[in-house]
C-alpha cells in the first residue's frame, strides 16, 4: 500500500459546462412515480414488472442498484440518443459496488430536462449533496445542457464564445490567484477573435484559403534591386512589394557628363599643396 504524502484539491466543474449530470437517489422510487428523460416519462412499478424488457415501465421490485440498471436499459431501448455511454449507473459514497447514481450525458443534438414527478418519493441530489429533487416536493425540473467554450457552424467559423476569462490558481511559488479576488490578480483576459470572421479561432477540416487579410504594414522583404529614372530618382525595390525612394543621382547636375574628364595629375598635386 502506498501512502499519499502530498495533498491536492479537486474543484467540481461549474454545471453550465459539463458533459453529463448526476443524479444520486437516496432510496429507490415507489410504485407510480415518474421521471421523465428527453420527454419521455418513464415509470417505477413494484410489482408486476417484468426487468430487462425496455418498455417505459421500470421493475422497481428489487433494491436500489436493481432499479437503476432496470431504468437504464428502458431508457437506452426508448431513445436512441442515449447509446453507449450516454447514460449509465454508478456508485456515489463510500461503497462502491451500490450504484445509487444515474448519469446522464448532455446531447450534441438539443437539451433536454429531467422532470421528477411531484409525489417522488425519495431525495435526489448530487454527488456532494446539492438538492435536486426533494421528497414529497413540487415536480423539479433539471436542464442537461452544456455550454461549449467556443462554437463553431458548418463552415468552420466561430459563432459563439463562452468563455472570456480564465482563472489560475494554486502556483508553486505562492504567486497571488489569478481570479479576480480584490486581494489577489486579475483573472486572464481571452480574445478568440471576431464571430464571423476567419480572424481568430476557427475549426477547418482540411487546408482552406483566406477570404480576406487586413494586416498594419508589410511583410519581410529582402533588397531585389534598383531602378534610375531619366530624372535622376533613385528607387530600392524590395521583394515583398514595396520601394524606397532615394536622393536624385548627382550625375544629372553635370550640364555635359560626355565632355567630363579626370583631372591632371599635376594639377590635383597642385591642390593638395594649398594650405
Amino acid at each position: 500500500m502506498t501512502t499519499q504524502t502530498t495533498s491536492f484539491n479537486v474543484v467540481e466543474t461549474s454545471s453550465a459546462y459539463r458533459d453529463y449530470q448526476q443524479f444520486k437517489f437516496d432510496t429507490k422510487p415507489t410504485n407510480g412515480e415518474t421521471i421523465t428523460i428527453n420527454s419521455k416519462v418513464y415509470t417505477f412499478v413494484t410489482s408486476g414488472e417484468a426487468a430487462g424488457d425496455g418498455d417505459l415501465n421500470v421493475d422497481a421490485s428489487g433494491d436500489l442498484p436493481e432499479t437503476l440498471a432496470d431504468l437504464e436499459a428502458a431508457i437506452e431501448a426508448q431513445d436512441a440518443q442515449f447509446s453507449g455511454t450516454r447514460v449509465r449507473v454508478q456508485a456515489a459514497g463510500n461503497d462502491a459496488s451500490y450504484n445509487n447514481t444515474l448519469v446522464l450525458e448532455s446531447l450534441s443534438s438539443s437539451t433536454y430536462d429531467a422532470v421528477f414527478s411531484p409525489t417522488f418519493g425519495t431525495a435526489v441530489t448530487e454527488p456532494d449533496g446539492t438538492s435536486i429533487a426533494t421528497s414529497g416536493g413540487a415536480a423539479a425540473t433539471v436542464t442537461v445542457n452544456k455550454n461549449n467554450a467556443i462554437i463553431f457552424n458548418a463552415s468552420g467559423l466561430s459563432t459563439t464564445f463562452n468563455v472570456k476569462k480564465l482563472k489560475i490558481q494554486t502556483f508553486a511559488n505562492s504567486a497571488a490567484d489569478m481570479d479576480d479576488a480584490a486581494a489577489n490578480a486579475k483573472k486572464m483576459t481571452l480574445d478568440f477573435g471576431t464571430v464571423l470572421e476567419a480572424n481568430g479561432m476557427t475549426q477547418f477540416g482540411a487546408e482552406f484559403t483566406p477570404v480576406f487579410i487586413t494586416q498594419n504594414g508589410s511583410r519581410f522583404g529582402t533588397f531585389a534591386g534598383v531602378s534610375i529614372a531619366e530624372s535622376g530618382l533613385t528607387t530600392a525595390l524590395f521583394d515583398n512589394g514595396e520601394t524606397a525612394h532615394h536622393l536624385p543621382n548627382p550625375d544629372r547636375h553635370l550640364r555635359q557628363p560626355e565632355r567630363a574628364r579626370r583631372p591632371h595629375r599635376q594639377h590635383l598635386e597642385r591642390h593638395r599643396g594649398i594650405g
